[in-house]
């Protein structure tokens, strides 16, 4: 499959993140975090290393409440906090909701060893999981019943499915093909009814497997291959519409595209798709005009994150050091560094109300946007 390449703008060299004034969030929590929390008017929800979900007030970080989700050992097989309603949606292994006032489990769902907690994609009226076992699940919010379920290979793996509109979109990979082969599907929202699936183009003789969940960016689905490729489908007919090439294609040296694993995560704000590298890139296109708006990277900082976040007029980005850059989405400029000796921060935030809340292995941390 031929797909027209993104454009591209000329780049006479490659601008590098920029050390600027570093920001130490305040811990608030003690309990050794994991993955990204949630947040409303009063309070803090956040995962721990121990297989816990804590409640903690956003302005002193006093627990209101802790619940154990599973058994202890190894890490959490889970790393989202929804919240919808009265309820807190995580996963850890399994699914869970948790009454948000009290602690109190409502229900619990999902095959352990399929691991939906592990791949909890979007919560609405109904909360849409993937899988390691091919199954994408849509279980009701209120009860935990499983309402559909589709059914993409024994030995495929689901990764967390989106809302688009009526459509619900996923990313998957096939192990069962030499070398393992991606691709991405979309299903009516409400009956799982598939519209369309389509494989991931094999450009190179490296695997061509998802490289994470899929982002809607306007009437596209664009997803991200471990070759380092990024593709934009119809969301209605799934035909394609564009290719962006790998980082080396658009910085390295005339005609030399380097043949490498590269896991780009995605995050879109109209009109602008984000697309992160493990290269320690980052990059802005504008999905209208299909044009390169920025390009910048950060090789002192290692590899990006596995996922960002765009709030505030700013994009979090944590990085293998353990910095998380805070970037201005217009130009491309580093705003500030989140970072503290001896700590890492890698995950990315949630921000509510000009507030930022992230973990870490020591504890929960908070940080004014206004500071940045």
């Amino acid at each position: 499959m031929l797909l027209p390449a993104l454009l591209l703008a000329p780049a006479r060299h490659t601008p590098h993140l920029a050390e600027s004034a570093t920001l130490i969030p305040t811990r608030l929590h003690r309990a050794a975090g994991w993955g990204v929390p949630a947040a409303d008017e009063a309070t803090v929800y956040f995962l721990s290393k121990e297989h816990e979900l804590i409640a903690a007030r956003r302005d002193t970080g006093a627990e209101r409440w802790r619940l154990r989700l599973a058994p202890g050992g190894g890490l959490p097989r889970g790393s989202r906090v929804h919240l919808i309603g009265g309820l807190v949606v995580a996963g850890d292994g399994q699914l869970f909701a948790v009454d948000r006032d009290t602690g109190v489990l409502r229900w619990r769902a999902g095959d352990s060893a399929a691991l939906p907690g592990r791949f909890l994609g979007d919560v609405a009226e109904s909360v849409w999981t993937g899988s390691v076992d091919g199954s994408l699940t849509a279980f009701d919010l209120v009860s935990g019943r499983t309402i559909w379920q589709a059914e993409l290979g024994a030995a495929t793996t689901v990764f967390p499915p989106i809302v688009a509109g009526e459509r619900i979109a996923a990313t998957f990979t096939d192990f069962d093909a030499t070398p393992p082969q991606g691709g991405v599907a979309v299903f009516d929202r409400a009956d799982g009814h598939l519209r369309w699936r389509r494989r991931f183009p094999r450009a190179t003789l490296l695997s061509a497997g998802a490289a994470g969940p899929p982002v809607c960016a306007r009437e596209t689905v664009v997803t991200a291959v471990t070759d380092g490729r990024v593709y934009a489908w119809d969301l209605e007919t799934g035909e394609a519409r564009w290719e962006q090439p790998p980082v080396a294609a658009a910085s390295g040296p005339s005609g030399v595209v380097a043949e490498r694993r590269d896991l780009r995560a995605l995050a879109f704000t109209p009109p602008r798709l984000f697309i992160a590298s493990q290269l320690g890139a980052l990059l802005s296109v504008d999905v209208t005009t299909r044009a390169e708006r920025w390009y910048q990277a950060s090789p002192m900082e290692g590899s990006s994150g596995f996922a960002m976040t765009v709030a505030g007029n700013r994009i979090f980005l944590p990085f293998a050091s353990g910095r998380m850059a805070v970037i201005d989405p217009e130009t491309g400029q580093p705003l500030a560094w989140l970072a503290k000796d001896d700590v890492r921060f890698d995950w990315p935030p949630a921000v509510v109300g000009g507030l930022g809340y992230l973990t870490s292995e020591d504890g929960l941390y908070g940080f004014r946007i206004g500071e940045l």
